[in-house]
């Protein structure tokens, strides 16, 4: 965990650097790892205000909804992806899950 709660102050310092960066993804995904949740989603969507178009953000929004058992939100999410990118399989893999999870076995 020490190594997750450096990493996550080093990024913090570039985000801060440069708040139109992309690094806020790193920065969330260090969040999700350390167990920081909350802190995950504020700074996956102060960026995606930003940045709307960027998949890879969603999908980090989406695994963080996920873990926090806010199903209905991931698939949200998770979806924007799927729109723009129908052959991704970690998305069509994280949305099966999710699915399974609301016992939605049809879709």
């Amino acid at each position: 965990m020490p190594d997750v709660m450096a990493e996550i102050e080093e990024l913090k310092k570039k985000l801060q650097q440069n708040p139109d960066s992309l690094i806020f993804v790193p920065l969330a995904d260090a969040y999700r790892r350390a167990g920081m949740l909350d802190e995950a989603i504020e700074i996956c969507k102060k960026g995606l205000e930003k940045h709307q178009s960027y998949t890879s953000a969603r999908v980090v929004l989406g695994r963080i909804y996920s873990e926090k058992n806010m199903i209905d939100d991931a698939i949200a999410e998770l979806k924007k992806v799927e729109a723009v990118d129908m052959d991704n399989i970690m998305v069509h893999s994280m949305l099966g899950n999710a699915y399974l999870k609301k016992k939605r076995y049809a879709e």
